[in-house]
């Protein structure tokens, strides 16, 4: 059961990020398509999602959550989800049995819905008018082939995943084992049944003695049961505390060999958050983590980039004082968006402002006391430049017969005075 439950769980992982995704696609279409050319195939691709949104009013709020997490909160929270079901699913059988019908369950209904907003969006790349410049509608089309890449892809390592299992063998044998306990299931209450009928001594005849040996075997019963159950408990424990543990030494090695700046300065404020309104948007900055550009109008949040490395000033020598996040999401017919945060000296982080000098990649201007230590430094370097040039440009000393002196530069004459 459990290794059927934890096949179940990987699919509906999988499932659930299919069927966010062609919510957000139609939802797009609904928020931002161009009613002006009042396309009739677009008019039923919202009529359509709109009674199913009707119906599901939730699905955009969870849709939207799920598009907001990076890939590694994602993961950290499945394999959460995984470990919580897992630790369930063995305090007994009676508590993986109904698991595995939820499980199977919602899966059913996953696949039924995702098939319904597919054939939605199947319907609008077939009929939309071409000729139309509907920028909303474009992007769901684009967006629907990209889609059904990488579903065909998840639905691959799904099949390989079951094969590796063998599931079809694997479920016959739940089904049977799930048989087979029920009748056992059966017989026990029966046999409690007899049980609590037991009234030796009472009428006067037999000794009890097969009653006593009953109790006596139900009462070690359960104290196996109890033992067992303990023990289970104090796995679990352990392997939640594991589990933590290995977390943090993952956290604290991924730290240690993240690049944080001369002395560390960053390591205050890594994955700090700052933003800005903008009107229209609010900007996002988690420093050496990700930016964000976020509408104010719907929430919706489209990816900037995650944080790659630190501007250069050449070949070996690095600026710490630009950070830049590439690879966000792709525009329509453009570039992935990416941002380039440059900062200036301050006491307080800030983002002053963010522009857009190509399209789809963006520059925010900030500040930070951070960048005062690496301006202190580039003056410092260019006064010590300043300095050296100007005692080699001295003229040399000489003594009263107009000599120079033995043994005694004009640079060394001059730290002496």
């Amino acid at each position: 059961l459990n290794a059927y439950r934890k096949h179940l769980s990987a699919e509906l992982h999988k499932l659930r990020a299919h069927h966010d995704s062609l919510v957000l696609l139609l939802r797009s279409v609904r928020n931002d398509h161009n009613a002006e050319f009042n396309d009739p195939a677009v008019s039923a691709a919202i009529a359509a999602y709109a009674q199913y949104f009707d119906e599901h009013p939730y699905i955009e709020e969870a849709a939207l959550e799920y598009a907001e997490e990076d890939a590694a909160a994602r993961k950290e929270r499945q394999l959460a989800m995984d470990a919580d079901s897992d630790s369930q699913d063995s305090v007994s059988f009676d508590v993986c049995r109904p698991a595995i019908s939820i499980y199977e369950n919602e899966r059913e209904t996953l696949i039924g819905e995702i098939d319904m907003l597919r054939q939605v969006l199947d319907d609008l790349r077939a009929g939309y008018n071409k000729n139309y410049h509907d920028l909303a509608v474009k992007a769901a089309v684009v967006g629907l082939a990209e889609y059904e890449a990488a579903s065909e892809k998840d639905l691959a390592e799904v099949r390989e995943a079951a094969e590796a299992i063998v599931l079809d063998e694997l479920v016959q044998q739940v089904r049977e084992g799930l048989e087979k306990y029920s009748a056992l299931e059966a017989e026990s209450q029966e046999g409690g049944n007899a049980a609590s009928d037991c009234t030796a001594g009472q009428d006067g005849e037999g000794d009890g003695s097969s009653c006593i040996a009953a109790s006596g075997g139900a009462a070690q019963v359960k104290d196996i049961e109890g033992r067992l159950s303990d023990a289970r408990s104090a796995y679990w424990d352990l392997q939640s505390e594991v589990s933590t543990l290995k977390n943090a030494v993952s956290n604290l090695r991924e730290l240690l060999e993240k690049d944080l700046g001369p002395g560390d300065m960053y390591l205050p404020v890594d994955k700090e958050c700052y933003s800005l309104d903008t009107g229209e948007y609010t900007y996002e900055v988690c420093l050496l983590d990700r930016a964000t550009q976020i509408s104010n109008k719907d929430g919706s949040r489209q990816s900037l980039g995650s944080f790659a490395e630190f501007g250069k000033l050449s070949d070996t020598a690095v600026d710490y004082s630009v950070h830049k996040y590439l690879q966000g999401t792709k525009c329509w017919n453009g570039p992935h968006r990416s941002l380039v945060a440059s900062f200036e000296c301050a006491d307080e982080i800030q983002v002053l402002g963010v522009s857009e000098p190509e399209k789809c990649e963006y520059h925010a201007k900030m500040t930070g006391p951070f960048a005062c230590d690496m301006q202190l430094d580039e003056q410092s370097a260019m006064a010590d430049g300043a300095s050296e040039q100007s005692t080699d440009d001295l003229p040399e000393m000489t003594d009263v017969a107009g000599k120079p002196e033995s043994g005694k530069g004009a640079a060394a004459v001059h730290d002496e005075l």
